[in-house]
């Protein structure tokens, strides 16, 4: 895969986790209201989104930018 494409689909796969973790937070938000399990869900949730947001950043963008040496 080009280094490009990897940027790219990194960056697309952050963007996904964020939003994944946005909505976790509402989620949590409401549970927190109602007391309810939503709170559990929330936290899933938003734990997801923060192990997808990390691997976009460490497993695809991180080497993507060791690689480009470009910049010296």
């Amino acid at each position: 895969m080009s280094d490009i494409k990897r940027l790219v689909w990194g960056c697309t796969q952050m963007i996904c986790g964020l939003l994944v973790m946005l909505g976790g937070l509402l989620i949590l938000l409401v549970g927190m209201q109602n007391a309810g399990m939503l709170v559990l869900i929330g936290f899933i949730v938003l734990l997801v989104g923060l192990v997808l947001l990390l691997a976009g950043y460490f497993e695809r963008v991180r080497p993507a930018l060791r690689e480009n040496n470009d910049n010296k």
